[in-house]
């Protein structure tokens, strides 16, 4: 209250003014002139009170000075006016400190409650523009107080709802909790984070977390409650569908025929679903009692495993790995595992993976590899034999070309003679082709199978340039024959050839290997038909077969070079056929 009559007496600093010149006057007046003709200080000197009392109130920074200097002015007038009176001038100084005390007590209680005012001014503003319902209530849930932030909420006006029960939140299809709340509060308990259901003006439900404090007065009784309301429906319905989404994806990971798992940073499975637990003939009693990965895997896999775990925390995509897994019971069978990490925001917390059981796979794997021996002595056995009869039919060829005169029967022993050449080029190709595909593609360090095929050659006037150590792809066992094919081509069609290396890159189609030599390069027109079957100045097939090695892979292999300057064959690799090595470090 004092802070608001400050602050109207601030607003209007005339009127002030004018009142402190007015009582200043009337007090210096009627003071001097009981002075001179009284020649005594009768109580008129009351009279100083109220210019000093209404400066200091005003004006409170300067209350004290303006209040000594009332005090000064009235001992200069008592020591003009009473000479012959030291008791007057000994009364006076005793009023004039009266002064000064006057004018320090009201300045300073001026300026406090101007102080606590403007707290509590500031405090209201905060309320006022809280983007949260505030909520002042009797410990009967009567409404008392009603912020902007409930209005924004709730969708009523302070006028509407104080005085009424705060009951008329409350959907009429929930049980009342306001009860329960309002017990806890009688008690001295505070409410935090109480999530519930309330109705707004329009009848539409939403939810709310509620924070609800007790008041207290100055005795420390309790005499009502404070309530924050904060509208968390949004929330709600994203963890609804979060939920829901949740839900679905476990009912979806339980339909799958395949083992799905998921592991911490530690190697601990979190959560499998049941046809892992059946496969590794494990209860969801030992799930939660703790299964490390290491226990599910032969021993024999478990340096590889711990390694292969840290790359894929590390951001290495590693494809599927064959490992050899093992049952509760102790029994193993062949598996491959695909797995992915689990981040937390930008932060790794582990594994999810997929683990396929290739035992029938295998099984019909090894069954096709005997056939595929079979047939292969018999391919051979045949090419053998087929290939002794063209060297008789080409001895028999040569000894009748010595007989013969006519030149009309040597035109027909020479195209017989090139006829039984083609069958020959044909049959030495099926030599070289038969092996493709046969094996099992596996991972390939490039490096070394590069370094190797290049040791095929005896030439010291070409630098070789290998690539770095800790590539590796997922190809055909002839890789080697690949990198054979393209050394031996810039050896034989090269020319000025000095150097021979091989680089790469990656971006998002993969990895590229960037093979390249300084050379003559490749003419424009050649460039596609360099890896058609029989296109070239030798067998033709070098480059068909390397197209084709790599194709088993879905590896693709193009030449892009200058004419002129070398030839640049570009080998793509898609993301899930290659891997950089070197994440060494175990799991703890």
């Amino acid at each position: 209250m004092a802070g608001n009559r400050l602050e109207m007496a601030q607003k209007k600093p005339g009127l002030i003014l004018f009142l402190i010149v007015i009582t200043s006057l009337i007090a210096i007046i009627i003071n001097f002139f009981t002075l001179v003709f009284a020649n005594q200080n009768s109580l008129f000197y009351l009279l100083f009170y109220i210019p000093i009392i209404l400066t200091a109130y005003s004006y409170p920074r300067r209350g004290v000075l303006i209040s000594l200097g009332y005090g000064v002015l009235f001992l200069a007038m008592i020591m003009v006016t009473s000479h012959e009176s030291p008791e007057i001038v000994i009364a006076s100084l005793g009023h004039a400190g009266i002064f000064i005390i006057i004018g320090f007590v009201v300045s300073y209680l001026a300026m406090y409650f101007s102080h606590e005012q403007r707290i509590h001014d500031r405090l209201v503003e905060i309320v006022e523009s809280s983007s949260d319902a505030i909520i002042g209530k009797t410990l009967d849930g009567i409404i008392t107080y009603w912020n902007k932030g409930a209005e924004r909420l709730y969708g009523y006006s302070a006028a509407e709802v104080t005085g009424m029960p705060i009951a008329v939140l409350l959907p009429p299809d929930r049980p009342d909790d306001i009860r329960y709340l309002l017990d806890k509060i009688r008690k001295g308990e505070s409410i935090e984070r109480y999530e519930t259901i309330r109705e707004t003006k329009s009848g539409r439900k939403i939810d709310v977390s509620l924070s609800i404090s007790p008041i207290t007065n100055h005795r420390g009784t309790i005499i009502g409650a404070s309530t924050i309301a904060h509208d968390i429906s949004e929330r709600k319905q994203m963890e609804d569908a979060l939920t829901q989404s949740e839900r679905k994806f476990r009912e979806l990971v339980e339909l799958l025929p395949q083992t799905i798992f998921e592991i911490d940073r530690g190697g601990t499975i979190i959560s499998a679903n049941s046809v892992a637990l059946n496969t590794f003939g494990y209860e969801k009693e030992d799930l939660e009692k703790g299964i490390n990965v290491l226990s599910v895997f032969s021993t024999g896999d478990h340096n590889r495993l711990k390694e292969n775990i840290l790359r894929i925390l590390q951001g290495e995509r590693l494809g599927g790995t064959s490992y050899t897994a093992q049952r509760k019971d102790g029994t193993v069978f062949p598996v491959i595992v695909f797995s992915n990490v689990i981040l937390d925001g930008n932060v790794p917390v582990g594994l999810r993976g997929v683990l396929i059981d290739v035992t029938e796979l295998k099984k019909t794997q090894e069954a096709l590899e005997r056939a595929n021996k079979k047939l292969q002595l018999l391919n051979s056995i045949t090419r053998h034999d087929i290939l002794n009869q063209i060297t008789v039919l080409n001895i028999h060829h040569s000894l009748i070309e010595e007989m013969v005169d006519n030149k009309e029967t040597l035109s027909f022993l020479q195209n017989a003679k090139r006829a039984a050449d083609t069958i020959s080029r044909q049959i030495s190709f099926t030599q070289e082709y038969h092996d493709i595909g046969v094996k099992t593609p596996v991972w390939q360090n490039v490096h070394t199978h590069f370094m190797n095929a290049a040791s095929s050659f005896t030439t010291t006037s070409v630098i070789i340039e290998p690539c770095e150590k800790n590539i590796e792809i997922y190809a055909d066992p002839l890789l080697e024959k690949v990198f054979y094919n393209l050394i031996d081509n810039s050896l034989r069609y090269g020319e000025k050839l000095t150097r021979i290396r091989i680089t790469h890159r990656v971006d998002e189609e993969g990895l590229t290997l960037v093979y390249e030599d300084d050379g003559i390069g490749i003419l424009r027109e050649e460039k596609q038909k360099i890896f058609h079957k029989g296109f070239g100045k030798n067998t033709g097939l070098g480059l068909f077969l390397a197209r084709e090695i790599l194709a088993i892979t879905r590896i693709t292999i193009t030449e892009n070079g200058e004419p002129g300057k070398g030839v640049r064959f570009g080998i793509l690799v898609p993301q899930d056929m290659y891997r950089l090595t070197g994440a060494t470090t175990p799991l703890s």
